[in-house]
């Protein structure tokens, strides 16, 4: 069910119209994570870091 926002009101408006007249608006997110782990499984293993961070980056984000 859509909800019409009233703009003008809206707490999201500054974001709204910075956003709005982008022909490609993107966003994203950066974060320091410990990843110790991943590599040396990686290495003990021999397979590739690339892949195997490709596939746990991709898992976490169809997680909804």
């Amino acid at each position: 069910m859509r909800t019409k926002i009233d703009i003008n009101n809206w707490k999201r408006k500054l974001a709204y119209e910075t956003f709005s007249n982008f022909s490609d608006p993107y966003t994203g997110i950066v974060t320091k994570i410990d990843i110790t782990k991943l590599v040396n499984f990686c290495k003990e293993n021999k397979i590739s870091f690339y892949g195997c961070m490709t596939y746990f980056v991709l898992k976490s984000m169809k997680r909804n």
